[in-house]
């Protein structure tokens, strides 16, 4: 899925600026270069950086210490976890994330602690990426075919 999402961009993003780049705008170019350099960094960063799996022999080797605090056990991964790391296991990953948000499809990994403003980031910037090209070719169609 990682290479769908960035070639159908990627494809598009090269089209525009071809298309924009015959007319000289070169101010568009720069822009729409930056917001697909931001989406690709954003994407890359929520797909690679780890959503926060727990690790399993940290909790099991901690196991004395569950009197002093308060914990639940995943009945599917068999582990001590913390309440505080608010975890759920993902049935997609097979699983447990800390503050675990949803699992999703376009990245192919779950949205957990450690890449949620990497995804937040994700989705402001293919909007954005997504608000650019309709413009830009609102543009080229309107003011620049002639």
């Amino acid at each position: 899925m990682c290479f769908f999402v960035i070639g159908i961009t990627t494809f598009f993003y090269f089209l525009e600026c071809f298309t924009i780049f015959k007319n000289n705008s070169i101010f568009i170019i720069i822009i729409d270069t930056l917001v697909y350099l931001f989406f690709i960094f954003s994407y890359l960063y929520t797909c690679l950086i780890n959503p926060g799996t727990i690790d399993k022999k940290y909790f099991w080797n901690n196991i004395q210490n569950k009197n002093n605090i308060d914990y639940q056990i995943c009945t599917i991964c068999n582990i001590i976890i913390p309440k505080s790391f608010k975890a759920y296991h993902c049935k997609r990953c097979d699983i447990c994330i800390m503050n675990h948000d949803h699992h999703c499809p376009w990245t192919g990994k779950c949205i957990g602690k450690y890449n949620i403003v990497g995804f937040y980031s994700f989705v402001i910037s293919i909007f954005c990426f997504i608000f650019l090209s309709f413009f830009t070719f609102f543009l080229y169609v309107n003011y620049f075919d002639n």
